[in-house]
């Protein structure tokens, strides 16, 4: 898992942020795709909330 890991770059750790901020987005828009059950997976629900407990990562870029 990218955002766990410490490791990573943090600049790849944004970029995974926003990407799955954009495929919420992208799926809950589009009411007629078969893969918005896929919003309401339990892994889904838990990356987005470890996403919004992550430290400020325009911080930790600077």
């Amino acid at each position: 898992d990218i955002m766990s890991n410490s490791s990573c770059d943090i600049r790849l750790r944004k970029k995974s942020a926003v990407l799955a901020a954009d495929l919420a987005v992208s799926l809950s828009a589009n009411t007629h795709a078969p893969v918005t059950a896929f919003l309401h997976g339990s892994l889904f629900l838990k990356t987005v909330v470890d996403l919004t407990a992550e430290y400020d990562l325009d911080l930790q870029e600077k």
